[in-house]
């Protein structure tokens, strides 16, 4: 996990390069669904993320079975599945055939690759045998090739910030670290709470997920400002005992307005006053899609540092294993 972490930035680039010519129709103000559950899913939500700031059109995650009923012509969709084996994109896949939805597919293999073949469907296959969360570097990659008028100019961007996050790796990776005093300071005994304002947002559940699979600790996100409208009553009745109990990244970005500023200071100083340990990330890179993928690589490596250094192994997910044993229609991994 430590080496397919390390991998985030060539994989970034190496999914980018493997997507062929194509004439996707993604045009000005139609929505796109992208369809993926898990760590293949995520890439789907960091993206529309990122539309939502500086994009031509809405980018629309779908974790589900079935697609939402605006999912039709001239909609386009795209279908993550790292293995190519996940029954609910697998399910929104076949749907969106009925419905004559124009596709994409993004896989390693798996019977979603075997389905795009056969229906010559446009399709980019990513290296096998990783685990799914540990490939998102490929799925992003591969997620802004295909989507690139969405947002324009991202498919240059892309390798800059790739080639900036490589240059900063001890940063992340090293002993002493920001990665590993991050994790130092959630420690080993407490579930790890993210908040983070909307623009952030799918990174807070990245942490979430990744403190989940690889650190064996529940997670828990939430976004700044809604979180002030009913979290923060729960937070203001918390014994101090319990809080303490408690540890609160809060991920904020380098243009935020001067009110998310205020609320930010705020949550953060009331947390504190609880008894909660709190810190705020903010990343130093700039640029939209360079603070956001900062941030993903940087909880990456706080999972690994705090499975570390608790002795967890943070390859099994057996969890997971043992509900696609019980389910054969789950099929496999995200």
């Amino acid at each position: 996990m430590w080496e397919l972490a390390a991998s985030f930035p060539r994989q970034l680039e190496d999914g980018l390069k493997s997507v062929p010519r194509h004439d996707l129709p993604v045009r000005s103000g139609v929505p796109v669904a992208v369809c993926g559950m898990g760590g293949s899913g995520i890439a789907g939500e960091l993206l529309s993320g990122l539309a939502g700031r500086s994009g031509e059109c809405p980018i629309v995650q779908v974790r589900d079975f079935a697609l939402p009923a605006w999912v039709r012509p001239p909609v386009p969709a795209v279908f993550l599945s790292y293995s190519g084996g996940t029954a609910e994109t697998l399910s929104a896949y076949d749907e969106a055939g009925r419905r004559g939805v124009t596709r994409a597919v993004i896989a390693s293999g798996g019977p979603l690759m075997e389905r795009a073949r056969a229906d010559r469907v446009l399709h980019v296959q990513v290296p096998p045998g990783l685990p799914p969360r540990a490939s998102l570097g490929y799925l992003m990659g591969a997620l802004v090739g295909l989507l690139r008028e969405a947002i324009p100019g991202i498919d240059r961007e892309l390798p800059r910030v790739a080639e900036s996050l490589r240059a900063r790796t001890e940063e992340f990776a090293g002993d002493g670290g920001r990665a590993s005093v991050l994790a130092d300071a959630w420690g080993g005994k407490r579930d790890l709470w993210v908040y983070a304002p909307e623009p952030l947002v799918a990174v807070a559940r990245r942490w979430k997920t990744q403190a989940e699979e690889n650190a064996k600790r529940l997670g828990h996100f939430d976004s700044v400002p809604e979180l002030l409208h009913n979290a923060i009553v729960a937070w203001d009745v918390l014994g101090r005992a319990e809080a303490e109990g408690r540890f609160v990244a809060i991920l904020r970005g380098r243009s935020e307005g001067e009110a998310m500023h205020r609320r930010i200071d705020y949550l953060s100083e009331a947390l504190r006053g609880q008894g909660a340990r709190v810190e705020i990330v903010t990343p130093e890179a700039r640029g939209a899609l360079g603070e956001l993928l900062e941030l993903v690589w940087l909880g990456d490596y706080v999972s690994l540092w705090s499975a570390k250094r608790r002795g967890v192994d943070p390859l099994p997910v057996r969890g997971i294993d043992r509900m696609k044993q019980s389910m054969p229609s789950a099929s496999s991994p995200a």
